[in-house]
């Protein structure tokens, strides 16, 4: 069973981290000063979310700062102040930096699974994917106490002001699907689940934001491999003429329309779109199986959500919008003479892959991804 700590343990224990503090930390002013006795730590009592964070301060040598209880940012020091996980960026944080013991202004904004840092004006980290310290691969927290950390040189901090931002719409499976077997892809904080091209694909108000270009670099892969699945999902275009496309049983890096298999994401009644053919309609299983004729009723108007399923069982595809099943087809019975559009698709019959959000550029929105195996 669990080990009960006693009430005079508690009390010990916090007595020891009152004189720790009281050894360590004292106010001057407007200031907290860190004596540079011993590591340690001050922080908030309220735990914060989603928040734009502004703080000056001065060390002789290295200081942290954590978010959300988690210690992510290194303040000075030899390496110069930055982000301790990965995904810097190319300037050297050192850079950023003025002199020892010199006052510097920092800001950090902490959005769903994104951080964004910027010193004296210099940008050392825009939009970069946090990770868990504790738990690499999974999910960062989702909230917690901002804390100032002292290390072994003295120390300096003031004016930290904080602005809360909008706690994040969070994605979570019905009864009946949870019931069912399925796995959230999404959840609408945190993208722990997929891969790639994670600066276009971005958490934006519970939604992944597309502003992606098309190629290789461009997709989002989902980390594991699907063979046989009931994926299910909601998107929306921002505005006409929008053009995306979902890869499944795919390899990463390759054109999934090929190597893999593509279901379209298209709004193909736009007049741009008037020459493409029913093989690169909206659902269709790209240059394989056409969309049905009048798949273009299920559809929403451009800046409504639509409600996609795609179905991967064995040679089966099956694609409904909005409850209206817009292509059904059987990949093997469609190319027993050939494909339809006379171009090799070497991946067609992949038994597995990743599933990928394929950007062309356009903005479109996904939200509430979730995926059951089927075998």
């Amino acid at each position: 069973g669990e080990r009960k700590l006693s009430a005079r343990r508690i009390a010990g224990l916090r007595k020891a981290a009152a004189e720790a503090m009281a050894a360590n930390w004292s106010a001057d002013g407007n200031a907290f000063v860190f004596a540079g006795k011993a590591p340690s730590t001050i922080g908030t009592e309220k735990e914060y979310e989603n928040f734009e964070l502004w703080i000056e301060w001065r060390s002789e040598g290295e200081a942290g700062l954590a978010v959300r209880s988690m210690s992510q940012i290194r303040l000075g020091g030899t390496e110069g102040t930055g982000l301790k996980t990965q995904g810097q960026t190319d300037t050297p944080a050192a850079a950023a930096d003025n002199a020892p013991g010199t006052w510097n202004t920092l800001y950090a904004k902490v959005v769903d699974d994104r951080i964004t840092l910027i010193e004296n004006g210099v940008t050392l980290a825009e939009n970069v994917v946090l990770t868990n310290p504790c738990a690499p691969g999974e999910p960062v927290c989702v909230r917690g106490r901002i804390e100032l950390s002292g290390l072994a040189a003295p120390a300096c901090f003031r004016n930290l002001y904080i602005g809360e931002l909008p706690s994040t719409p969070v994605f979570e499976l019905s009864p009946e699907e949870a019931a069912q077997g399925y796995e959230v892809l999404f959840d609408g904080r945190s993208l722990h689940k997929w891969t790639g091209n994670t600066v276009n694909y971005v958490p934006l108000d519970g939604t992944i934001d597309v502003t992606a270009s098309y190629g290789g670099s461009g997709n989002l892969y989902t980390v594991k491999e699907y063979g046989d699945f009931d994926l299910r999902f909601e998107f929306r275009f921002l505005r006409r003429g929008v053009n995306n496309g979902i890869g499944i049983r795919t390899p990463m890096g390759v054109d999934a329309a090929y190597h893999g298999m593509e279901i379209q994401i298209l709004d193909c009644e736009h007049p741009i779109y008037k020459d493409i053919t029913p093989l690169q309609h909206h659902g269709s299983v790209y240059g394989i199986i056409p969309a049905k004729a009048d798949h273009h009723k299920a559809f929403k108007p451009a800046g409504e959500w639509n409600y996609e399923e795609i179905v991967a069982d064995g040679d089966n595809i099956k694609v409904t919008v909005n409850g209206v099943v817009i292509m059904e087809g059987n990949i093997r019975e469609a190319t027993k003479n050939g494909t339809a559009d006379h171009k090799e698709h070497p991946g067609l019959f992949n038994k597995k892959g990743h599933i990928g959000f394929l950007g062309h550029g356009s903005p479109v929105k996904f939200r509430n991804i979730r995926i059951k195996e089927l075998k």
